[in-house]
């Protein structure tokens, strides 16, 4: 059991956190950047373009290429993404583990819209561990690197008093 002493709340991020979310899309774009010449390993990719907004990553894979990305790249990766996802998707490593440990309020807050979130947590068969703490950037103003999503997952569960925040 995880001690759950002066703790308000868990604030899960999902992507790469909880799901291997960042793994499957990674791969995609590996596999669509080799078909236009450039070859890169997995952990260059990551390295060069993850953990960033996905419009600044395309930016960036423009500027190193020396040239426009070709018309409908992104929406072909974006669909076989989602593909992948639908077979594919999988908690990280020792997550389960964690969530059914964990005693106490917990949330997941993230750049996913609403409806995807949602079902790559079904997907993975951990979103009873959250329901209905379940929380989107699409609900809030600013993505990030704002901390909008996670104020606002504060707020909504109850945890949102300046000075009681725990790390």
């Amino acid at each position: 059991m995880i001690a759950r002493e002066n703790i308000d709340l868990v604030i899960f991020d999902c992507d790469g956190v909880l799901l291997n979310t960042e793994e499957i899309a990674s791969a995609v774009c590996v596999e669509a950047l080799a078909d236009l010449g450039m070859h890169l390993t997995l952990h260059q990719y990551a390295a060069r373009y993850s953990g960033r907004p996905v419009a600044d990553a395309w930016r960036q894979v423009e500027a190193d290429l020396g040239r426009p990305l070709p018309d409908g790249l992104r929406e072909s990766v974006d669909t076989r993404v989602l593909d992948r996802f639908a077979s594919a998707l999988e908690p990280i490593e020792g997550v389960v583990t964690v969530l059914e440990a964990l005693r106490g309020p917990r949330c997941v807050a993230s750049s996913t819209t609403l409806d995807l979130l949602k079902l790559n947590l079904e997907r993975a068969r951990i979103a009873h561990h959250f329901d209905p703490a379940i929380f989107s950037v699409s609900q809030v103003a600013r993505g990030k690197p704002a901390p909008d999503v996670f104020l606002f997952a504060a707020s909504q569960m109850g945890a949102d008093q300046i000075g009681r925040a725990h790390v």
